[in-house]
């Protein structure tokens, strides 16, 4: 029996790795008519992320946000 070079298994587990990635963790898609951003942010949203947790953190150049002031 013949060994299978260790740049095989790697090539391999990357492989597997990109599948789970885009099919197994992928979201339908469609749009999520529930979420309200109401009036938004009073000037420009430089970046935004997802939370663990589904909240959305965003940070930017606006003082106001849904009229609400923040900082």
């Amino acid at each position: 029996m013949k060994a299978i070079p260790t740049f095989l298994h790697r090539g391999f587990g990357a492989l597997a790795l990109l599948f789970y990635v885009a099919f197994a963790r992928a979201q339908s898609g469609a749009l999520d008519t529930s979420f309200d951003p109401g009036t938004g942010a009073n000037s420009g949203i430089a970046t935004s992320i997802i939370l663990p947790n589904g909240s959305i953190l965003i940070a930017g150049a606006f003082t106001n946000y849904d009229g609400t002031s923040c900082g």
